[in-house]
């Protein structure tokens, strides 16, 4: 294993050297090899830094700009609810590369580029859809207040109150690993909706009554044989053309 030493110690030696001790003694009495001795002296006297190199070949990813713009890539992707994961931003980088200077990168230049731009960890992204993300606090207000002025106005109490949702079949979403900002507090994904096959409306009164279940297909007609081992009293059954709740099904 390769002997690393801080600037500090290197320093310390140097200074030993300069006081008037031999190269020779400096190297037995602290186990550096006498070579290394010279090379840290010549780089003294030369005004160079003492700081240790990187092992291995030189870099040859472009200047640190490009690497700059690809951690505000990153972020702007995360910010738009797309963000990426490790093999994505090597391939990005690898496409970088190989216009640049014609050479490639892997994982080795990921774990620098990590060191590099500490503000990016590993999150866990939460995957929400297009209909979900595009709710925003304004809406949220809007239909409270709407409620709030209908209650009033047809003075409604709570058996004329009544809390539905529908549920339906869909694929499941299913959270990745991505690169975010770290510290951010919201880390999702938006992801495709999928059709529905079939959705299943609930609905109950404030006052304690519910409605029983109604299940929705997608189509013109369905058969009531569907219904004959029922197990909730009193389901019904209908379609629409989307599968899901409408206003014609809803009055009904």
């Amino acid at each position: 294993m390769v002997n690393t030493y801080t600037q500090e110690r290197k320093q310390e030696i140097i200074g030993q050297v300069r006081v008037g001790s031999a190269v020779a003694a400096v190297a037995a009495a602290t186990g550096v090899h006498e070579k290394s001795i010279r090379k840290w002296l010549e780089a003294a006297n030369e005004g160079k830094s003492l700081a240790s190199a990187r092992p291995g070949p030189k870099p040859f990813f472009p200047p640190p700009v490009a690497e700059q713009q690809l951690c505000d890539w990153v972020v702007g992707r995360q910010l738009v609810g797309h963000p990426v994961s490790r093999s994505v931003i090597i391939a990005k980088a690898q496409e970088v590369a190989l216009l640049g200077c014609g050479e490639s990168v892997g994982e080795g230049w990921y774990r620098r580029f990590k060191e590099r731009f500490p503000v990016l960890t590993g999150r866990t992204a939460q995957a929400l859809s297009l209909k979900r993300n595009c709710i925003v606090p304004a809406d949220l207000t809007m239909i409270f207040n709407t409620l709030a002025k209908l209650v009033i106005e047809l003075k409604l109490d709570g058996s004329r109150v009544f809390n539905m949702d529908e549920t339906a079949f869909q694929k499941q979403l299913k959270s990745k690993k991505v690169v975010a900002v770290k510290g951010s507090s919201n880390v999702w994904s938006t992801e495709p909706t999928a059709n529905f096959h079939l959705a299943i409306v609930a609905s109950g009164s404030a006052a304690g009554f519910s409605v029983p279940l109604a299940f929705i297909l997608p189509g013109k007609t369905v058969s009531s044989r569907l219904l004959e081992n029922r197990e909730a009293p009193g389901a019904a059954v209908s379609t629409s053309p989307s599968g899901c709740m409408n206003t014609e099904l809803f009055e009904v």
